[in-house]
C-alpha cells in the first residue's frame, strides 16, 4: 500500500477527582473550511521527506506554531526556529516510544495515511490558542483547539477526521491509561465531569548544553524521564548564553544540566563561565536540587574545584556495569527508597547506558565517591545535599543507543562496533535508576 501522508494524534494528562485523566489532542479551523476534529498532519512529499515519521513531526510542529518543547521566555528564538526545535521534540518523543511503551504506528486501511501517538506537555486550549493563532495572519487558517477525555474521544469518533482510524485509537485507550499511570505514578481516573486542571505546585528546569541538530532538545529526554503531573518544566539553552537568573533558581525545586559533545574544558567556549557560576550559586545556596548527566557531571566536577579530561581507559558506548560505594547507601534519597523496598540493601551492581570520551579524574573538595565502574573511576558522586553527578545517561534507552548513539560515534570514529555490541545486547537498569534519581530531585 502507498503511504500518502502521516501525523500525530498528540495526547497528555491532568489532575483529576480520582485519579489522572487521559486528553487527547484535536483541532478545528475556526473558518469551518474543515469540519470534524483534526489530526496533526499532511501529505507526503517526496523531494523533503525521509520518513514518515519526518513528515508527521514537520506538520505537527507546523501546525501547532512550535509551541511545543519551546521555550516562552523574552528570549525565545524566532518562530522559525521554533518550529523547527519542535519538530526535533516531537520526533524525539516518537523515537523514544520505538520500545513499545505505546501501541502504534497505525496505517489506514484505506488511505494509507500513517499516524503516530505523541506524548505532550499539557498546555490548556486557550493558551494553546492565542499563542498559536498570534502568529497566523490569514484568518482562514486560524485554529481552535480541543483536549477531550478518553470518553469524549468514543463518544465523538464519528467526528474525527477520516484520514484516522478512530476506532483503532479508541481500542488502545487502555494501553494508553496505563501507559499514563506509568508515568504520573497515579491511577487514570474514570469517565466523568473533568474537575478542572492543577496549577503547577513545583518548578524544575533543564539546561541544554547541545546544539548539534542531531541531537537538539535533549530536555525532551528528561521530560519524558522525570517528568510527573502537576509540575512546571521549563528548559534554558547554554549555548545561546540562556540561564537562568537567580531569582529563578530561587524558584526551582530541581535543576538538570544534559550531555553534550562539548568538553568543559574548553576554554574558548564563552558560555562556560556563567554555567559554572549558576552551578556555584546552587552550591552555595544549596536548596536547588543540582543533577548533572554526563558532560553535565563534568560540568559540576569543573565549577565545584574538581578535574576533567579525557577519561583514562578510552571512548566509552556501551551499557556499563557500576558498583555502589557505601557512601551511595548513606545518602537520603536512597535511605528513601530503601525504607519503601524499592531498592535493597544487598544492591551489589547497577547497569547504565554511557557514551563519553570525557571524564571527571579527581572528585571536589569534600565530594563523595557514590559509584565506580572497569571504564571509569568515578561514575557518580555527591556534594553536600544538592548536588549529585552521573556519568552514564539515566534517561537513554535501547533504541536510541543502537539507533542513534552508536552509529554516530561510529560515523565519527570515536568507537567500533565490536566494542559496543557486545554490551548493547543488555538492558540497563533503567527503572531503578530513575527511581534513584527521582528520589534525589524531588524529597
Amino acid at each position: 500500500m502507498e503511504i500518502t501522508g502521516a501525523g500525530c494524534v498528540p495526547f497528555s494528562w491532568v489532575d483529576a477527582a480520582d485519579g489522572v485523566e487521559v486528553r487527547f489532542l484535536f483541532y478545528t479551523r475556526q473558518s469551518g473550511k474543515k469540519t470534524g476534529l483534526i489530526d496533526f498532519g499532511g501529505k507526503m512529499d517526496a523531494s523533503v521527506d525521509q520518513s514518515v515519521i519526518h513528515c508527521a513531526t514537520r506538520e505537527f510542529a507546523e501546525e501547532t506554531g512550535g509551541v511545543f518543547g519551546t521555550t516562552t521566555s523574552e528570549k525565545s528564538t524566532s518562530l522559525a526556529d521554533q518550529i523547527n526545535n519542535s519538530a526535533d521534540y516531537s520526533l524525539q518523543q516518537i523515537l523514544m516510544l520505538a520500545d513499545g511503551a505505546l501501541p502504534g504506528p497505525f496505517v489506514h486501511p484505506v488511505s494509507g495515511y500513517t499516524w503516530f501517538l505523541l506524548p505532550l506537555p499539557f498546555i490548556d486550549g486557550a493558551t494553546l490558542e492565542a499563542r498559536v493563532n498570534e502568529h497566523i495572519t490569514d484568518p482562514g487558517k486560524k485554529r481552535s483547539f480541543h483536549w477531550i477525555s478518553a470518553a469524549d474521544l468514543v463518544a465523538r469518533q464519528a467526528e474525527v477526521f477520516e484520514r484516522v482510524d478512530c476506532s483503532i485509537l479508541c481500542a488502545n485507550i487502555n494501553r494508553i491509561q496505563a501507559y499514563v499511570a506509568s508515568r504520573s505514578g497515579q491511577t487514570t481516573a474514570g469517565a466523568g465531569p473533568i474537575q478542572g486542571d492543577a496549577a503547577p505546585t513545583k518548578r524544575y528546569a533543564v539546561i541544554d548544553t547541545e546544539d548539534l541538530p542531531l541531537y537538539r532538545n535533549l530536555e525532551t529526554l528528561f521530560y519524558s524521564a522525570f517528568r510527573e503531573d502537576g509540575e512546571q518544566w521549563s528548559v534554558y539553552r547554554a549555548y545561546n548564553h540562556h540561564f537562568p537568573t537567580e531569582s529563578e533558581l530561587n524558584s526551582l525545586q530541581g535543576l538538570i544540566i544534559t550531555g553534550s559533545h562539548y568538553c568543559v574544558y574548553d576554554d574558548s567556549l564563552s558560555w562556560l563561565p556563567p554555567l559554572f557560576d549558576v552551578i556555584r550559586y546552587c552550591a552555595k545556596k544549596g536548596y536547588t536540587k543540582v543533577l548533572g548527566v554526563c558532560f553535565g557531571a563534568q560540568a559540576l566536577g569543573r565549577a565545584l574545584g574538581g578535574e576533567v579530561g579525557r577519561n583514562t581507559a578510552g571512548p566509552v558506548c556501551k551499557c556499563e556495569i557500576l558498583q555502589p560505594t557505601d557512601q551511595l547507601f548513606a545518602q537520603p534519597f536512597i535511605q528513601r527508597l530503601l525504607s519503601s523496598n524499592v531498592i535493597s540493601s544487598s544492591l551489589k551492581s547497577l547497569r547504565i547506558f554511557e557514551a563519553h570520551g570525557d571524564a571527571v579524574l579527581s572528585l571536589p573538595a569534600d565530594a563523595m565517591l557514590l559509584a565506580s565502574s572497569s571504564t571509569c573511576p568515578v561514575e557518580m558522586w555527591t556534594l553536600g545535599e544538592n548536588i549529585l553527578a552521573v556519568q552514564g545517561h539515566p534517561e537513554f534507552t535501547m533504541a536510541l543507543m543502537r539507533n542513534k548513539i552508536l552509529p554516530d560515534m561510529m560515523a565519527e570514529g570515536v568507537v567500533c562496533a565490536s566494542t559496543a555490541d557486545t554490551t548493547l545486547n543488555d538492558e540497563a537498569d533503567t527503572a531503578v535508576l530513575r527511581q534513584i534519581l527521582l528520589s534525589f530531585l524531588k524529597t
